[in-house]
């Protein structure tokens, strides 16, 4: 890990600033990012409906319960995209075993209605910490900190926002005369078409705010490693001495021309005077 090539610049931030950060670098980076998510999602979405077709109420609670399984290839390729590095996203999708296996299960059941996911997530995924080192570890980052956990429920309530939003528009744009789809039915007695709706509505909201919380708690989670690693300072020191670099090698040229000058001089001076030859 270069901190030189940090593609941002490190700074002392409040949890806040470092969220909005963590989005600025989602607006930068979305499309890799929702490819990356969708590289999961789909082929999960597909599994459970084949298990799941004759109930989609537990369908879309299961697609909604499985994500820990679609994050990690997020937070593997930023932690690579912020130092410089942008994987292809076909070689992040073929290490998909070797990313998620570490805490999977835990992911899936202990930990999974963990309101700090986003910035917890980069512990286990990027450090290999597990049992007690992940907790201690935990512990320390997660010191008066409470903004891992409002990114969750803010994102939660954005999701729900795009889906509804995209059902009414989906609605307002059906011409009356097909009546095939009532918003009344939709809301208050929704059949299997309304169902199926939904669940794509709901798909396409988390698709598009999971890079966001994603890069959010990714950003905060360096942030407090920043602030614990005094990662800017060292950040200041090395610019320090890439700025002295250039004066010190010019000093030093400076005093060894002048050690020259002054030898040869003092050889010319000490030379015994010999007879010129016609």
């Amino acid at each position: 890990m270069d901190l030189a090539k940090l593609e941002f610049t490190l700074r002392p931030r409040g949890h806040w600033e470092a969220i909005d950060l963590g989005f600025a670098l989602a607006r930068r980076w979305f499309v890799p990012l929702v490819l990356l998510w969708l590289v999961t999602v789909v082929p999960v979405t597909l599994l459970l409906s084949l298990l799941l077709h004759d109930n989609l109420i537990l369908l879309s609670l299961a697609i909604w319960w499985c994500k820990p399984l679609y994050e990690p290839l997020l937070v593997f390729w930023l932690s690579r995209a912020v130092f410089g590095e942008q994987l292809a996203l076909k070689t992040v999708a073929r290490d998909w075993w070797r990313i998620n296996r570490n805490g999977l299960l835990a992911n899936l059941t202990l930990r999974r209605l963990g309101p700090s996911r986003s910035f917890y997530m980069p512990v286990t995924l990027l450090e290999g910490l597990k049992g007690g080192e992940r907790t201690k570890r935990i512990n320390v980052l997660g010191r008066n900190q409470q903004a891992g956990a409002w990114l969750t429920i803010a994102g939660l309530h954005f999701e729900t926002i795009l889906e509804i939003g995209f059902l009414v528009t989906l609605l307002t744009l059906i011409p009356a005369q097909l009546d095939w789809l009532d918003m009344e039915k939709m809301f208050l007695d929704p059949g299997f078409v309304e169902e199926l709706l939904w669940i794509g509505c709901w798909i396409i909201g988390m698709a598009i705010i999971a890079p966001f919380y994603v890069a959010g708690g990714f950003s905060l989670y360096l942030h407090r490693r920043s602030e614990l690693e005094g990662w800017d300072i060292e950040i200041n020191f090395r610019r320090t001495v890439e700025k002295l670099a250039p004066r010190r090698r010019e000093r030093n040229t400076s005093i060894t021309a002048g050690i020259a000058v002054v030898v040869v001089a003092l050889a010319a001076l000490l030379t015994p005077p010999q007879d010129a030859r016609a």
